[in-house]
């Protein structure tokens, strides 16, 4: 695979980036890095998405005065060479050019940061959560370098308030002996935090390279040494905000969240106000007299200095006109105010606007490219502030013009046209991969976003079916030449094959089998573009429309399959051929079934599938939804197929194990075997309701093969799966991540039952908690969605409000509801004990699993509540809740209910092989090798996704690694940013990811001796963590280990010792008291005792250690006796302090006798000899150190940290 890989890496490497300079209409200058591969209109594209040339929209590129073509590469024009200049120059304004130039206007003008959306058509979507349908190139454009590793640091950081802690006392010496010019500058500093738009004062950072002296070398210092090392200097320590210092994010008893208010990052950014309103004019339309003269449309503004003026849009800029009022006069205004560009036109008329107007453009510029980028595909929140509704004639008009899904004012996409010409793109050199990949994925990004507009407007009843006549789960929608179906369970089957009482769950099945196909990738076999969006309980199946299937046999026809539900089959042997190379990669055997006729068919597919050929003459495959066997695990569920990827596992698996059987073979039976391949595929209608044709002793192998997949997932997949949490291969820690770690080992989540049972005899608690909660919550969901759909849009959030009542409150049943939540709970008839009755029911029939009659007593935490809104696409107010009464929740609390999408995301073969091979390389340590392929797989990636992704988030960390590895601290640092940085936006910013990073910077800032920021980020990461689980988990146990180790460096013992208590808590509880975690746990909190002088308490845990070590590993074991000699050397120490507390005991009785002897007159002490020992014990550490000093050699510690605070 290596050798293919670098076969293919050349080529790639030919596409040169080099850089050209764009000078814009303004006079600016900006820098480009493109290759020879792009056009001009993806340059156009470029410059759309930046903020200084976002507005600009009617111009053209010429090159030393030659003119360049929109549509041409760069390779058509020698003249563009590195370093070469590129003029803008003016065209004349259109009406469709004229309107995106006034539409991007505003959007710069009114658009908050984080929400930006640079359209480059003419409409985008007026809700506040925008994002850009194709690939971003934002990063390639510089205007200036970002390069703050402050930023690095800080990031996410601002809104910890760290226990107890003190500037350290190498800062309070430094604020100390500061002159009376550094007080002054640190009052214009925090004058500055109160009034600047920023979050945060930036920490100013330092690279010092350690020379000879500091390093205690010798020889020349011009000479780079391997061991010289690159060390971070924080200069100046971030400013908290004052309206986060008074919440503490955890309990310091319980260890609980305290607050939900760090998970959103409230920012006090506020944009200058430019502009009060840009609006379109109510003289529009232009009348036919003016429209001859020119005149585009009309706009109306109002300024900051309350004054309203008309303007007149034409082909050579924007003009005041006279209109005054109810006065329409459109010739130019007595002060005549002309300008090519409506944002020059406003700064010759507002001085407000002049003056304002660079101050919002800086708040823009100074942001991370990766925190404005766009992101190609909406990411949810499950908890948000509510926002304030503003007055915005912009929004009012833009909502008018997309409430149906699609645009009027722009011409409507022929999604299946575009789609099939991308797939039938060539694919053989690497750029015509590259090509093909990223017109692939705009094209299913833009189609997505298409899909998403028009299910909710299908839900919301905004368009009416072409079938209005049949019931309403049948109905079907065309809109924007999308076709929408609902895909609903029917609860009334017309009888047991009814497979409509199975909708909801064969979309999903029919989801895989579209990837499936598309990863299969056959050159003449066609599948749709298909999304399923699930939204306010309905879930809408999305599709391309094939070309002529409207108009029946006339415009279609099918060669392929049956579609009168197995009646009768039509083969067609051309098609069959074709249908022989996709089987061929699915592991799909070709089998033969009978009709109703009783005729044999032999066919390559499930009998469900058909072939259609449309209008266009291209071979369409439909209804994919069984393109594997049919699960022997849950027979009763006649709708439970095997995951494809459990197919490819257990191909992997067999041809392993026909290899090794070979290897064992003698040379001639190997000789003789060489030519016979293992071929693996199965009957993919075995078990199902299709009549099987062929011989008996066919059916029965078949029925054997798929019999021996399901032993393999149930004996052995599952147990494996279980013990990779127990030995920590595995760590998911919310239904996320499980989800993940499930289907990407092919188990279905129909098996969560199993494992919970699994990881109940293997003794994995916190993996039983997890599929309990992951079961509860999907129960939920579908009882939720029955639900909902019966519920009036009035009664909404009334209704929703309620039933997070009965799932999270108190004795719900026992309180008498208001009028209006009794009208809302008629309509559904739902009470607490009937939904934890269907709850229950639920996860028995369909996970085999039976919950206690008080389950949801340990779920009742805000982890669950996060799992179930983000599976319903519920959004709620982010306050404090309060499971312990009957009503946490209100009306008030839900916010909006956003759609859950499914999707076929297209997938790069070339960047993801390039991705594997280099995490392969960097596991085997080839960290030269790593960095190549990481580094080409992060340019392909951008090159086809955009940087907004999570492959380039997990690049980027991967190089980070490397980097920290070479020493090259600066660059580690801001790649690991970089990762979390997109990693926030693409997944949100709770995600398991997040923690993830959040804790590599910790160890990065601890490595460099940065332990104040790195308790920051391990404190951010275990705020993630509890907020995402809920309960102990062995990651938790090592997260809050390093915390413990950061107090220890920062001085702070008894915190330190206090999480190491609570980490032995959770490692104890989670993977039991003998573990190796455990035993290092003990050792830590021996040693800080050690540094605490409590040598008692000291030889207790050590001793304990000691135990757990030697049962494990024996007496002759290296870690064994490494503990013996600690816990000798703390046993010296405690017996030499109390034989020094005896001594103290035996001169304090010798002066007590003393006393009692001498004469009357004398002055002499009261105190008894007890109290006199009392106070000796409270000075017993000082005493400690008297006694027994520190020795200056320690046996070495098992702990790295420990031993660099013992030997400080």
């Amino acid at each position: 695979m290596e050798k293919e890989q670098q076969e293919q890496e050349q080529p790639f490497m030919e596409a040169e980036v080099f850089s050209v300079f764009i000078k814009t209409l303004t006079g600016s200058k900006l820098k480009l890095q493109i290759t020879k591969g792009d056009s001009t209109l993806e340059i156009k594209q470029l410059l759309a998405e930046c903020v200084e040339t976002s507005y600009i929209t009617s111009y053209e590129f010429t090159v030393k005065g030659k003119t360049l073509d929109d549509f041409s590469d760069i390779a058509d024009y020698p003249e563009i060479k590195d370093g070469v200049e590129i003029n803008m120059h003016t065209l004349p304004y259109d009406n469709k050019s004229a309107r995106t130039h006034v539409y991007r206007l505003r959007e710069l003008l009114y658009s908050k940061i984080d929400d930006l959306y640079l359209s480059t058509g003419i409409v985008h979507s007026a809700t506040k959560n925008n994002q850009h349908s194709f690939p971003s190139f934002f990063s390639s454009v510089n205007s200036e370098l970002y390069n703050d590793l402050g930023h690095a640091l800080n990031c996410d950081l601002e809104f910890l308030q760290l226990e107890g802690q003190t500037l350290p006392s190498h800062q309070s010496s430094q604020s100390t002996n500061t002159d009376s010019s550094a007080g002054e500058t640190k009052k214009k500093k925090k004058k500055k935090v109160s009034t600047s738009s920023s979050k945060i004062d930036r920490v100013e950072l330092k690279t010092v390279v350690m020379n000879e002296e500091e390093n205690g070398n010798e020889g020349n210092s011009d000479e780079k040494k391997p061991n010289l090392t690159n060390k971070i200097s924080v200069v100046e320590l971030p400013q908290t905000p004052e309206e986060f210092n008074t919440k503490n994010l955890y309990d310091a008893d319980s260890f609980k969240i305290g607050s939900l208010e760090p998970l959103i990052m409230l920012s006090n950014t506020e944009l200058p106000k430019c502009v009060k309103s840009i609006t379109f004019s109510a003289w529009n339309p232009v009348p036919e007299h003016r429209k001859i003269k020119g005149d585009l449309f009309y706009l109306q503004i109002e300024t900051l200095e309350n004054a309203i003026f008309h303007i007149t849009a034409t082909p050579s800029g924007f003009y005041v006109n006279a209109t005054k009022g109810i006065k329409f006069n459109p010739l130019p205004s007595s002060k005549p105010h002309k300008n090519q560009t409506l944002l020059g036109l406003i700064c010759d008329i507002s001085p407000l606007f002049r003056a304002t107007f660079p101050k919002l453009l800086s708040s823009r510029i100074k942001k991370h490219p990766f925190e404005v980028t766009p992101v190609p595909f909406h990411v949810r929140k499950w908890i948000n502030i509510e926002e304030k509704h503003e007055y915005d004639p912009n929004r009012a008009e833009e909502s008018f013009f997309t409430m149906l899904g699609t645009d009027p004012r722009i011409q409507q996409r022929e999604w299946n046209e575009e789609y099939q010409n991308c797939k039938e793109l060539p694919s053989g050199a690497m750029d015509e991969r590259l090509i093909r990949d990223r017109t692939l994925f705009k094209i299913h990004c833009d189609f997505v976003d298409a899909a998403v507009k028009g299910a909710k407007a299908v839900v919301d009843k905004s368009l009416s079916p072409i079938n209005p006549t049949d019931k309403k789960s049948s109905h079907v929608y065309i809109q924007n030449n999308i076709f929408f179906s609902f895909s609903i369970n029917t609860d009334e089957p017309k009888d047991e094959n009814d497979m409509d009482q199975y909708a909801y769950e064969n979309a999903n099945n029919d989801l895989k089998g579209v990837i499936a196909f598309n990863e299969a990738d056959v050159p003449g076999v066609h599948t749709l573009a298909s999304a399923i969006v699930d939204y306010r309980g309905y879930r809408v199946v999305a599709q391309s429309i094939i070309p002529g299937i409207l108009q029946g046999d006339q415009g279609s026809k099918h060669v392929y399959g049956s579609i009168d539900e197995g009646k009768s089959f039509v083969t067609d042997p051309k098609y069959h051929s074709l249908m022989k190379e996709a089987a061929e990669k699915l592991h799909i055997k070709e089998h033969t079934i009978i009709d109703e006729s009783g005729k044999e068919h032999t066919i390559l597919c499930p009998s469900e599938c058909k072939g259609i050929v449309g209008s266009d003459g291209r071979f369409y495959v439909l209804d994919l939804i069984s393109i594997t066997p049919r699960d022997t695990n849950f027979l009763e569920n006649k709708i439970a197929i095997f995951r494809p990827e459990l197919i490819q596992s257990y191909v992997t698996t067999q041809k392993k194990r026909k290899q090794q059987e070979k290897k064992e073979e003698t040379e001639e039976k190997k000789e003789e075997t060489k030519k016979d391949e293992l071929v693996i595929a199965f009957n993919t209608d075995i078990h199902s309701n299709t009549k099987l044709g062929g011989s008996q002793e066919v059916i029965d192998q078949d029925i054997q093969e798929v019999q021996k997949l399901g032993k393999f997932l149930l004996e052995f997949l599952l147990p494996k799966f279980v013990q990779s949490f127990k030995l920590r291969e595995e760590n998911p820690f919310d239904g996320r991540t499980l989800t993940d770690a499930m289907h990407e080992r092919g188990i279905n989540m129909r098996y969560l039952g199993k494992i919970a049972e699994l990881a109940k005899e293997h003794s994995v608690p916190h993996l039983i908690m997890m599929c309990k909660q992951e079961m509860i919550t999907r129960a939920a969901k579908h009882i939720y969605n029955k639900y909902l759909r019966s519920v009036e849009d009035s009664n909404l959030a009334t209704f929703i409000s309620k039933f997070l009542c009965c799932i999270f409150g108190t004795n719900v049943d026992e309180h008498e509801p208001n009028k209006k939540d009794k009208k809302a709970l008629e309509e559904t008839d739902i009470t607490q004990a009937t939904l934890f009755s269907l709850i229950k029911e639920r996860v028995k029939t369909h996970y085999r699993f039976e919950l206690e009659d008080d389950f949801i007593t340990k779920f009742k935490t805000i982890a669950t509540v996060r799992s179930f809104c983000m599976k319903i696409g519920l959004q709620i107010l982010l306050r404090e809740y309060q499971f312990n009464t009957a009503n946490p929740f209100n009306q008030n609390d839900i916010l909006s209910l956003e759609p859950v999408v499914k999707h076929s995301t297209p997938r790069s073969k070339t960047a993801h092989s390039l991705l594997d091979v280099g995490r392969q390389q960097l596991t085997k340590g080839n960290f030269e090798m790593a960095f190549e392929f990481l580094s080409q797989a992060i340019i392909m990636f951008q090159q086809v996704k955009g940087p907004m992704n999570n492959e380039v988030a997990t690049c980027f960390s991967f190089l980070a690694t490397i980097l920290f590895n070479a020493s090259d601290l600066p660059q580690s640092f801001l790649h690991q940013h970089n990762a979390l940085l997109i990693s926030r936006r693409v997944m949100g910013l709770d995600s398991a990811t997040i923690s993830q990073i959040h804790s590599l910077l910790g160890l990065l800032c601890f490595n460099v001796g940065q332990a104040e920021f790195a308790l920051k980020h391990f404190l951010r990461a275990r705020y993630i963590h509890v907020l995402c689980c809920g309960f102990d988990h062995p990651d938790l146990a090592h997260i809050m280990l390093n915390i413990a180790m950061m107090y220890q460096d920062m001085g702070d013992m008894q915190r330190s010792l206090k999480y190491l208590h609570e980490c032995l808590r959770i490692y104890n509880a989670t993977l039991g008291e003998n573990s190796d975690q455990s035993a290092t746990t003990l050792h830590a909190i021996a040693m800080t005792y050690n540094f605490l002088r409590q040598y008692k308490n000291a030889v207790t845990f050590e001793r304990k250690n000691y135990l757990i070590l030697k049962e494990k590993y024996g007496e002759n074991d290296p870690k064994v006796k490494e503990s013996e000699q600690w816990f000798e050397h703390f046993t010296g120490r405690a017996v030499a302090v109390e034989r020094e507390l005896k001594q103290g005991e035996q001169e304090a009785m010798k002066l007590w006798n003393l006393q009692q002897s001498m004469g009357n007159g004398q002055a002499f002490s009261k105190k008894p000899p007890v109290e006199i020992l009392n106070l000796l014990k409270e000075d017993q550490q000082i005493l400690s150190n008297l006694i027994n000093p520190p020795p200056q050699t320690t046996p070495s510690s098992t702990s790295t940290t420990t031993s660099k605070k013992k030997s400080k």
